[in-house]
């Protein structure tokens, strides 16, 4: 819908935004998409903006209004979204069918060319989160996080936040970031977190099940959403290659080194 639809698509969103925010865009541009958020880059004559733009519905508006607060608290002790507030005074606009929310444009890309140097790093940030917030990410995957020049410059979406055993932020970073490494086994990849991390408290059972327990909720996924993929060729080879990652992850668990 979105490809068939280009220029009608921004126009709307262009008009949406100078509505509820009183900010012309001069353009517009699709940066990311997911199955529920799409994100746009919005340059204006007041500086540049990210919009994105969820499908709504009762669940979706309570986590994004909660990754809004959330990143907002979090501004001080971490390199979060700073929002933009609607011409009520509110965070988030409810347009049509779907959620708007408007930040400040943070120059950077998602580091999908993974290296050790950025995975420290992202783990340096949980670090922070964890012991000075006391607080989990819920989903601290490389789309949720922001690098620029080697450095990364944002950690963002904190929709899935919440309190609980850090083994769950970090066996989701593990499995994710070990998508993006594949020329490092995922031992290897779990031993770089650790040792980072640097807490002698972490449950290498718990961690290990719930590494298991994020590829399988990724292939299920995958596995439903076909209709989101350019072409069902591109959708099989995402489902193969989650399924070998599963089958990798399994063996490890049974046959430890």
């Amino acid at each position: 819908m979105y490809l068939q639809n280009v220029t009608q698509y921004h126009k709307e969103l262009e008009e949406t935004i100078a509505h509820e925010y009183g900010i012309e865009p001069t353009f517009t541009n699709i940066l990311a998409w997911g199955y529920t958020t799409t994100a746009f880059f919005v340059e204006t004559k007041a500086g540049n903006h990210t919009a994105r733009l969820s499908t709504y519905s009762s669940a979706k508006l309570a986590s994004v209004e909660k990754d809004v607060i959330t990143s907002q608290a979090l501004n001080a002790v971490l390199p979060t979204a700073r929002f933009v507030k609607n011409k009520t005074g509110a965070y988030t606009s409810i347009v049509k069918n779907g959620i708007l929310r408007l930040s400040e444009h943070i120059e950077g890309v998602p580091p999908f060319d993974m290296t050790v140097n950025i995975l420290n790093q992202c783990v340096d940030l949980l670090v922070i989160l964890h012991r000075r917030a006391n607080f989990l990410h819920g989903d601290p995957t490389p789309s949720n996080f922001l690098v620029s020049y080697n450095k990364v410059v944002a950690i963002l979406d904190f929709e899935e936040s919440k309190s609980g055993p850090v083994e769950w932020d970090l066996s989701k970073m593990a499995v994710f970031f070990w998508f993006r490494m594949q020329d490092r086994a995922p031992a290897q990849v779990l031993k770089a977190i650790l040792n980072r991390y640097n807490s002698k408290n972490i449950d290498l059972t718990l961690l290990m099940t719930l590494c298991k327990k994020h590829i399988q909720n990724h292939l299920d996924n995958i596995r439903q959403s076909m209709t989101y993929y350019s072409d069902k060729t591109a959708w099989e080879q995402d489902v193969a290659f989650t399924v070998a990652r599963l089958a990798e992850i399994t063996w490890l668990i049974r046959c430890p080194a």
